[in-house]
Parts: C-alpha cells; sequence; structure tokens
C-alpha cells in the first residue's frame, strides 16, 4: 500500500503563518491510521530537530525528538491520509 499523509503546521509566530506538510509511506501490509500517524510524527520531529538549532541527536529516542520539537512551539495535525495501490502524489488528490 501506498499513503500520502497531509497535515498543516503552525509555525507559532505573529502571524499565524500555517504550512502545508506531506509525507509519502510505502508498506506491503495495510498500515493503521495509528501507526501511519506515529510514522509521520516521528519522522517530522527528527527533520524538524537534524534541520534545526538542536546539538547532535545520537541518542535521541523518539520522546527526546517530539520534546525538542514541542519545547521549540512546534504545532502540527494531520489533516488526511490517502492511500492507494499504487503510488500517490499531492498533483492526484489536489484535483
Amino acid at each position: 500500500m501506498h499513503y500520502l499523509v497531509l497535515a498543516v503546521e503552525s509555525t507559532g509566530d505573529s502571524v499565524g503563518t500555517m504550512i502545508i506538510v506531506q509525507r509519502t509511506f510505502s508498506s506491503d501490509t495495510k498500515l493503521t491510521k495509528a501507526e501511519l500517524e506515529r510514522m509521520f510524527y516521528v519522522a517530522h520531529w527528527k527533520e524538524f530537530a537534524e534541520l534545526g538549532e538542536a546539538e547532535s541527536t545520537d541518542g535521541w529516542t523518539d520522546d527526546d525528538f517530539q520534546e525538542f520539537y514541542e519545547d521549540n512551539d512546534g504545532i502540527i495535525d494531520i489533516d488526511h491520509i490517502f492511500q492507494s495501490n499504487t503510488p500517490i502524489h499531492l498533483e492526484e488528490v489536489a484535483k
């Protein structure tokens, strides 16, 4: 199965900027909503820490990445999960 997960991230700035975040996942087995949500959040938290101001993230747990994200006023909510038997892209679901 192929999945496209869309979320909205608030930057926490005074303007209230919102950013659309997309991630794709593939699996030989069908994934539950909870599994996809967890995969999405962990990938997002890790990317945020690795691209941000975090010092070495070696040895960090998923909880450490989540804490760093939230300590830096990160707010993200999954809006929609699409699934398909073939690879799926944002352009296909935006029509």
